[in-house]
């Protein structure tokens, strides 16, 4: 996705992102890609291996989406985020 496509995007779904009270233009929590950068975070080897998943493969924000879940992903954080669906985090209670 290409910066003009991203401004479209994020124009599209300003409305529903101002009525369900989210911060305009800003994404949803990913609370379990949180935890793996977390947990990775903790040694250098592990942020060397987070970079040569997410980070240096990566040519565009699309690919780096769609490398994360993609649309599926994107909606079922929406979901999450309207408390449609219940947060599957590890610290989330129950064990996620």
């Amino acid at each position: 996705m290409d910066p003009d496509e991203a401004r479209a995007w994020m124009a599209e779904n300003k409305s529903r992102q101002l009525k369900d009270k989210r911060m305009p233009l800003l994404y949803y929590s990913d609370e379990e890609h949180m935890a793996e950068w977390l947990s990775l975070s903790r040694t250098e080897e592990g942020v060397e291996r987070y970079l040569q998943k997410y980070v240096y493969p990566v040519e565009d924000f699309k690919e780096y989406v769609e490398l994360v879940g993609g649309a599926e992903k994107m909606e079922k954080l929406r979901r999450i985020e309207a408390l449609e669906e219940p947060m599957t985090a590890p610290w989330a209670k129950g064990g996620g």
